[in-house]
């Protein structure tokens, strides 16, 4: 070999090296092996075109526990800790990331030309940053293609398939908000029905605030003058709620309410009102008979960033004085189409919303047990299946005549684990099923873990107004505001007495459901191609159909801790 080739051998070995090495120095941290059915995937995205990045650290995972531990005690009604929640400044100095990591992170950022200040968000579990598509996909060595709903072609997002971050940060960060998870828009998203038969158009047939407050007994039940209780609803994907259509909402179906409206919007609203923001606002506001509400509005478009994350981050922010007591939330996707560090995150935020005394209900889904693409598994949706909230499942019929709806999401998680304030009524619901030869086959579900949903309500025939007019829907979306009305009266007759607010239910409702929930024993939800679970005679006070039953709040009063 002469010295001309030893030179290029040389070099060569030398980039070779090279590349190598720079292969090496990074690390993907996620990747979607196929994007979200829903959207269609169109041009790269402007290298001008802002973001908003959510930096996820590393978990905690010893402060993640004692959370946990903090959350039972405060939540159990048998515990000498019940009611002693925790500030949101204590929840801050709990699950923070370090200052080094602060620190790591925000001068990587700067030394890649990305301007600050850089904020933390989600009680310092994460770092929101600013910053133009071209910086994007630089540091996480990507491109940023526009995706556009499929059904929805005003929601479009810019979103990568799949991205990496450098060696260096690798136990830093978990994974980075607003760059491959597509949020769901169909998940207990509000259905239009066929109109409800009407006697002379009377409007007043179908559910109504009035007839959902005859059903979960609380006619009489109206909210306290200075209490400080507050309720919220959060909606998302481009929808917020009208306000002339509130208004003509209570003049229709609860006059009571005309004239008032939510004290309070927080975030940004969509381009056009929604069916399910309204279906929202409408009910909560009716059902409670005017309890002080909040609504938080998140667009998510575009530069808007994950929009899940940013109204976490919204109550992470809210003082515990503001902070409603109870939230209801239509939203969800499937578990399997989600990363599960983003779950733990969004599962850390639950644990401290119900540490702060919130109440957090979700609605439980509309597909039933729902199934994969391929047909061998039940595919249960998201948040519904967190241990840290209250998911809400469907009924139809009328009080002494309930049935599980067979929309109704329910079964087990594929990825939490039972916790022990829904074991024993779970057992009994399996033995009960297995011996009546009711169960569908092992092989769809695992039924070790989180079973849901926890309670019913009324989920067909809603009269809801949107541009004006009156329409029916239906969903589960229907039942979690009005469940979480009852659960907002409860907590004007715990605070007008300045006793806590009931923070996170499970453990309360387990307990007592025998005492105050009405059971729900007959009809099935859909599975895979054929029925999915059933609610059964004897069963025991639960069912992944509809939970423990639909709320008598008449009863619950006489059993609040």
């Amino acid at each position: 070999m002469n010295l001309r080739q030893s030179f290029t051998f040389g070099v060569f070995l030398l980039l070779a090296c090279t590349i190598a090495f720079t292969k090496a120095s990074r690390i993907e941290l996620e990747s979607k092996a196929k994007t979200s059915t829903e959207y269609t995937k169109l041009e790269r995205a402007p290298a001008t075109a802002p973001l908003e990045l959510s930096f996820a650290f590393t978990m905690p995972e010893k402060a993640i526990k004692a959370l946990q531990r903090t959350l039972l005690e405060v939540s159990d009604p048998l515990s000498k800790q019940y009611g002693q929640y925790l500030t949101v400044d204590q929840v801050t100095k709990l699950l923070s990331a370090s200052s080094s990591k602060v620190e790591q992170l925000s001068n990587y950022l700067t030394n890649q030309g990305v301007k600050g200040p850089f904020e933390l968000g989600l009680h310092g579990m994460v770092m929101n940053v600013a910053m133009s598509v071209e910086q994007a996909e630089t540091i996480l060595g990507t491109q940023f293609y526009e995706y556009c709903h499929s059904s929805y072609d005003r929601y479009c997002l810019y979103r990568a398939e799949r991205y990496s971050v450098e060696t260096s940060l690798a136990n830093t960060i978990d994974f980075i908000g607003g760059v491959v998870h597509f949020p769901s828009l169909e998940y207990a998203r509000a259905k239009k029905t066929s109109e409800p038969q009407s006697v002379d158009g009377n409007w007043q047939i179908g559910w109504t605030p009035r007839a959902l407050r005859d059903l979960f007994n609380m006619s009489n039940a109206s909210p306290k003058k200075g209490s400080g209780n507050r309720q919220g609803v959060a909606s998302f994907l481009g929808q917020y709620y009208d306000e002339p259509d509130l208004q003509e909402f209570f003049t229709l179906f609860y006059q009571g309410g005309i004239g008032h409206s939510p004290s309070k919007v927080i975030g940004d609203q969509g381009i056009l009102p929604g069916v399910e923001a309204n279906l929202d606002v409408q009910y909560i506001m009716g059902t409670s008979d005017l309890v002080d509400t909040w609504v938080y509005s998140n667009a998510g478009l575009h530069e808007g960033q994950e929009p899940f994350l940013k109204w976490l981050d919204l109550l992470s922010k809210t003082s515990d004085t503001d902070i409603p007591k109870t939230i209801s939330v239509s939203y969800g996707d499937d578990e399997t189409s989600i990363d599960n560090k983003y779950m733990m995150l969004c599962n850390a935020q639950f644990m401290a919303l119900g540490s702060r005394g919130v109440s957090v209900m979700f609605a439980s889904g509309d597909s039933g047990a729902s199934c994969t693409q391929s047909g061998d598994r039940f595919l249960p949706g998201w948040p519904a299946t967190s241990q840290w909230v209250t998911a809400v499942g469907g009924t139809v019929g009328e009080a002494g005549s309930l049935e599980g709806d067979y929309i109704s999401g329910g079964g087990f998680s594929e990825v939490f684990p039972r916790e022990k304030y829904q074991e024993e009524a779970v057992a009994e619901y399996l033995k009960v099923a297995k011996a009546a030869g009711a169960l569908p086959s092992a092989s769809l579900f695992n039924a070790s873990n989180r079973a849901f949903p926890d309670v019913g309500s009324p989920s067909e025939d809603f009269w809801v107004v949107s541009y004006l007019l009156p329409s029916p829907v239906a969903g589960t979306s229907a039942a979690c505001p009005s469940f979480t009305s009852v659960i907002s009266l409860l907590n004007e007759v715990q605070m007008s007495k300045g006793k806590p607010s009931l923070g996170f239910l499970n453990p309360w409702l387990y307990k007592n459901a025998h005492n105050f929930m009405q059971p729900v024993n007959e009809g099935c939800n859909a599975g895979c191609g054929q029925k999915g679970f059933c609610a059964l005679k004897g069963q025991g006070t639960w069912s992944p159909v509809s939970g423990l039953g639909v709320p008598d709040f008449g009863k619950m009063v006489n059993y609040l801790p």
